[in-house]
């Protein structure tokens, strides 16, 4: 008898180097990426496979053979292939230097993907690659290390996590501060190219790109430094700019830009509980800071603190009543409780009110429209691409001609 499942090619790689691929039976659904039942351990977002009558579906789009969809989250990026007849072989680990990866990703992603493969080889989730992650690990801990003949220079600069906040010692402390999704592009799934609209309403900071270089020389200078974080913010390298941002904090811990601008890039990277955290910080100081108000109702949403949240925008509503701000975080609110219609509604307040938000506070609407979760399925519908117009211009469908 035929093998009546679809069977899908999945791919797993690091700055475009494969680290494991495997192919998989699709039976009835299967969950691949970061979900409990995905049996292929992966921190992208979570996607979901459905087969119904021979046809293929990923999130509600059918996937004919060959075709492929994708997710992303940083470096990490989740390919998935439907085959033909006769699946292809797994090509997993081949001609990739274990030894390469784990090294690789201590380096430039920290704790947060370890400590998140650690979780899943617990749960027994892990997959093969996970469990000889940290099978390695485990190696280099108990290997010598040499001792150097030189004590290492020490700056603040270079080292502020001796100089971290118990707060800010959280993120790297507990793995579980990061509830949510990071913000990024989701035009593969939605047929929309908001994407391109986005970078038209927010450029890369041109200027800054040679900051880092000149950060080097001046390591201490909290200007450049804050230059290097809004670039790196602005260019959508989160974790470069929660670093600099944390080292601005920890310089001056009362200064509300520098925790504003902390609070942003965890909001981005879905970090939603010390986000939270870094509101009220700014609240603390600036009981009246509109964007710390709103942004801490849309993250106390996200963490199904729904009560708290409706608490949160009727004080920011009875603070600002004719805000654009008002309406802009009422919709991300209806939009996380999947309220689409309610949200499509605050968003065409909001958008009818931007003369009352400066181009900085525009600029951060484009960004939660183009990116954030909360709007994804909103991203999907041609009503919310229409309203954009207001903004001088909307995303274009995919197939469809610029005008």
């Amino acid at each position: 008898m035929a093998d009546r499942y679809q069977r899908v090619q999945v791919t797993v790689s690091l700055h475009d180097q494969v680290v494991e691929e495997r192919v998989l039976p699709v039976k009835d659904r299967l969950w691949l990426g970061d979900h409990p039942l995905s049996p292929l351990a992966c921190p992208t977002p979570p996607i979901l496979l459905h087969q119904q009558g021979g046809v293929l579906l990923v999130r509600g789009r059918r996937l004919f053979a060959g075709q492929r969809a994708r997710v992303r989250r940083g470096p990490v990026t989740l390919s998935v292939e439907r085959l033909a007849i006769e699946a292809r072989k797994s090509r997993r680990g081949e001609g990739f230097d274990l030894r390469f990866l784990v090294v690789f990703l201590a380096v430039s992603a920290g704790s947060l993907w370890i400590d998140t493969v650690d979780r899943l080889v617990e749960s027994g989730q892990g997959g093969l690659l996970a469990e000889k992650i940290v099978e390695f690990r485990s190696h280099l801990h108990t290997a010598p290390a040499a001792p150097s003949p030189h004590p290492p220079r020490r700056t603040a600069a270079v080292q502020p996590n001796e100089l971290l906040t118990p707060l800010d010692a959280l993120a790297d402390a507990d793995p579980g501060h990061w509830k949510g999704r990071r913000a990024q592009s989701d035009d593969h799934e939605t047929g929309w190219g908001w994407y391109p609209w986005y970078r038209e309403q927010v450029p890369v900071i041109v200027e800054a790109l040679r900051a880092p270089d000149q950060l080097a020389n001046r390591p201490d200078d909290p200007e450049l430094r804050a230059h290097v974080a809004q670039a790196a913010y602005a260019s959508e390298q989160y974790e470069d700019a929660l670093f600099q941002y944390r080292w601005l904090v920890v310089q001056a811990p009362g200064d509300v830009r520098w925790l504003t601008g902390m609070a942003l890039a965890e909001k981005r990277l879905g970090m939603h509980r010390l986000e939270l955290a870094a509101y009220d910080r700014i609240l603390a100081i600036d009981p009246d800071h509109m964007q710390a108000m709103g942004n801490r109702a849309v993250a106390l949403a996200r963490l199904g603190r729904l009560a708290e949240a409706q608490g949160a925008l009727t004080a920011l509503r009875v603070r600002y009543p004719k805000h654009a701000m008002s309406l802009w975080m009422e919709s991300m609110v209806f939009a996380i409780q999947g309220m689409e219609f309610d949200a499509l509604g605050a968003l065409e307040g909001a958008l009818g009110l931007q003369g009352s938000i400066s181009q900085a506070y525009k600029v951060e609407l484009a960004r939660d429209v183009a990116l954030d979760p909360a709007f994804g399925r909103l991203r999907g519908d041609a009503r919310c691409a229409a309203l954009m117009d207001r903004l001088g211009s909307r995303p274009v469908q995919q197939g469809e001609r610029p005008g």
